[in-house]
């Protein structure tokens, strides 16, 4: 579950600010959040037009994850798998 918001950017609303198909104005949000258990720190740009919000692109994970996802052999999801011992 989410632990905190580190960080959320506006992104360049001159570049950011996109005029869409259906004549709303979406913007786009650099979040840097971190997440429990194993404090995991992920990144991302969300788009956010109207009461719709979708990834723009890849999650990143930004800490190494080390022995925390042992219990997957999905290579894809490791980075936001955390096994309890």
């Amino acid at each position: 579950y989410l632990n905190s918001i580190l960080d959320a950017v506006l992104l360049a609303p001159h570049y950011t600010i996109i005029k869409e198909v259906n004549d709303d104005y979406a913007i786009d949000i650099s979040l840097r959040l971190q997440t429990k258990p194993g404090l995991a720190v992920f990144e991302s740009t969300v788009r956010i037009s109207g009461y719709t919000k979708k990834l723009t692109g890849a999650i990143t994970r930004l800490n190494l994850y080390g022995s925390q996802s042992y219990c997957i052999n999905i290579d894809i999801l490791k980075m936001y798998c955390y096994c309890h011992r």
